[in-house]
């Protein structure tokens, strides 16, 4: 019990016992948040703008996974400080605001919470720098509109799934090891840009957050609201 309490205590050292002032401020914090800070490798759950006690979790991120040689060891290079997403394949990890848009049991990690990326400044920035044309963006935005227009109450249904075969990439998830491989070597950043804990952090995180849950993911803390989108 003592080395359960000293991790955990360890744990939620490296998230901020309250969301920043001006993400608390912010609409969509009004309800329970999942804040990834990328930097720090820290994931909390906050409710009233307090961190949930006992939520806050370690988590891998982005990286370039290099196999090893005759010759080599096998190493994984961070993508983590290289910036947000951009662009399939980048294996960056998006920043901004988000939202749990599937709870998948059945994926082929242990359990995947997928967020809705890209968001609308995710597909503005890929409009404007050519990662896709208007008619790529075009059901992308669609499916942004009618999940706000279901928000705000004036269109019924459930939430609209954000295209994710588009050029900006997708299928980004908060997920644990992989079924097939249940043991994960846990001192690099390895996925393709997803948000990584172990299956013991998952499963409790699982019971703090749903479908719906809102989800802030940045860089570093003090950051503005420009660069978290």
């Amino acid at each position: 019990m003592g080395l359960l309490m000293l991790a955990a205590t360890a744990w939620a050292a490296s998230c901020p016992t309250m969301l920043p002032a001006e993400f608390a401020a912010d609409t969509r914090s009004s309800g329970r948040v999942i804040l990834v800070v990328k930097d720090a490798h820290a994931l909390g759950v906050y409710d009233g703008d307090a961190l949930v006690p006992g939520a806050c979790y370690d988590v891998k991120l982005g990286g370039v996974y290099t196999r090893a040689t005759a010759t080599t060891a096998a190493r994984s290079d961070s993508t983590a400080a290289a910036g947000p997403k951009r662009a399939r394949g980048d294996k960056r990890t998006p920043e901004g605001w988000y939202e749990v848009s599937v709870r998948d049991p059945t994926s082929g990690y242990h359990l995947g919470l997928e967020i809705n990326y890209p968001n609308y400044d995710d597909v503005m920035y890929g409009v404007q720098n050519g990662v896709l044309t208007y008619e790529q963006a075009a059901p992308v935005f669609s499916a942004i509109v009618h999940n706000q227009d279901v928000e705000s109450g004036t269109a019924t249904g459930k939430k609209w799934i954000v295209p994710q075969n588009t050029p900006l990439g997708g299928n980004i998830r908060i997920h644990g090891a992989p079924n097939a491989q249940p043991y994960v070597q846990w001192t690099n950043d390895w996925t393709d840009g997803c948000v990584a804990l172990s299956n013991r952090d998952l499963d409790d995180l699982d019971a703090f957050v749903g479908v719906g849950t809102a989800v802030l993911i940045l860089p570093t803390l003090g950051e503005s609201e420009s660069a978290a989108h």
